[in-house]
């Protein structure tokens, strides 16, 4: 397969094996691919990530109201999401049928000022070029 490398055992094609290439023992860390143009659902994050209803995400959402977000404002967690993923490195994952997914972990601040690690995971569906947020839990 032309543009793929092998990390950690998972097999990485397009953006990401064209960076590998080009910094091969630099220690180049991956960026998102078009992070600037990262998409997050606002169901979502409403509906999973903030919802005390939600049987899976009303978990996660004792987490993200511990930092102080909240289900009206909801934004705040979207723009702290999207600040993580522009700064900090993107994991090549995996490939599936439905595209390549990426680990990006850091620490997010809340509005309060508290701070936690966070996994978020995208993927970047085959045929485009936007990351789509999947998930975020405590790191």
């Amino acid at each position: 397969m032309v543009g793929a490398w092998v990390a950690c055992g998972t097999l990485v094609v397009g953006a990401a094996a064209a960076e590998r290439r080009r910094y091969p023992d630099s220690g180049y860390r991956v960026r998102l691919p078009n992070v600037d143009r990262a998409l997050i659902d606002e169901a979502k994050l409403r509906e999973y990530l903030l919802s005390d209803a939600h049987q899976v995400g009303r978990f996660k959402a004792t987490f993200f109201r511990a930092l102080g977000f909240t289900l009206d404002q909801w934004q705040e967690l979207r723009d702290a999401i999207l600040d993580l993923a522009a700064h900090e490195v993107a994991e090549p994952t995996e490939i599936t049928a439905f595209g390549s997914k990426y680990r990006v972990v850091g620490l997010l601040a809340g509005p309060t000022g508290r701070q936690a690690t966070v996994v978020t995971i995208w993927i970047v569906l085959h045929g485009e070029e936007l990351p789509r947020f999947i998930t975020a839990y405590p790191g």
